[in-house]
């Protein structure tokens, strides 16, 4: 039910489904012509893992992955957003260092390619929507013009795989996303799927309090898991923080750092536990600002 890479366990759906599309990619590289879109999206709630999913089931393909934030894919004015989109996507093209290149555009729906004229903020766009579309069918014939334009002596010899990552595929423009363009993948890992990812967090605790822990959090995500590893160091550095007397430029930082970073690994189940619990009684949506009456 999931799939292993670097100690670290990764929903095995999502995971076939990067490896298939890079392999499809691939072929489509070495036959032009190939009926295969270029882009992927992987779709699921905030903290399911969908960026480290996507860097890392490629690099263990072989892949060279580049990182665009979806932000980044905007500005005041009209085609900044295209010249940033351009800029990456042809620094991916000309990387040869990988069996194929793979730009992963992360939380895309925060930048020009959002349907939504309010949120994406110029008319920029239509520029993107209209170079993804582009990019994701008939990459060869966009990237030598767009090399061209920016002076390079030749054309990339291949186009690179398209990853995006968003939390809200329907804000997106639906001709960019439909069959054909636009491969889908959802990243949302429960039951024992979600417990295999959480045992590879935790591999001191026994699978039956690992699923214990689980069915206590039924609808956190692997972030939150991950997380509460980190509320157990933070309340061994209040106790230092507190009890210290001296300089804190006098302490080892070097050998806090490799005891901190054992932490996770040590920690017992009914640490976790509680930790889980202090970390899931958080309100992370207070708001003090006071509205005009």
């Amino acid at each position: 039910m999931t799939f292993a890479v670097n100690g670290r366990v990764y929903p095995r759906q999502p995971s076939l489904d990067i490896r298939t599309h890079l392999f499809l990619c691939a072929i489509k590289n070495a036959a032009n012509g190939f009926p295969h879109s270029q882009a992927l999206a992987l779709v699921g709630p905030p903290g399911t893992g969908k960026t480290t999913l996507a860097q890392e089931i490629s690099r263990d393909m072989g892949a060279s992955v580049h990182m665009l934030h979806g932000s980044t894919l905007g500005g005041p004015y009209e085609g900044m957003a295209s010249d940033v989109l351009a800029e990456a996507y042809l620094t991916a093209a000309y990387d040869e260092s990988g069996f194929i290149s793979v730009l992963v555009i992360d939380d895309i729906e925060t930048g020009d390619a959002n349907a939504d004229q309010k949120i994406a903020g110029t008319s920029s766009r239509h520029l993107v929507i209209g170079m993804l579309m582009a990019l994701a069918n008939n990459p060869f014939e966009l990237i030598r013009g767009v090399a061209g334009r920016s002076m390079k002596k030749s054309s990339p010899k291949r186009a690179p795989a398209l990853i995006y990552t968003s939390n809200a595929l329907d804000v997106l423009s639906e001709t960019m996303l439909r069959a054909g363009r636009c491969w889908m993948s959802t990243v949302d890992p429960h039951g024992e799927e979600l417990q295999a990812i959480v045992a590879a967090m935790y591999s001191q605790c026994s699978q039956s309090q690992i699923a214990s822990l689980v069915s206590a959090f039924p609808e956190e995500t692997p972030a939150f898991f991950a997380e509460i590893g980190n509320v157990v160091t933070r309340a061994r550095a209040e106790h230092i923080v507190q009890t210290w007397k001296g300089p804190f430029g006098e302490l080892d930082f070097a050998a806090l750092g490799a005891e901190f970073s054992s932490a996770k690994g040590h920690a017992g189940f009914e640490q976790l536990m509680e930790a889980a619990e202090k970390l899931a009684s958080v309100d992370r949506a207070q708001s003090f600002l006071k509205t005009a009456a």
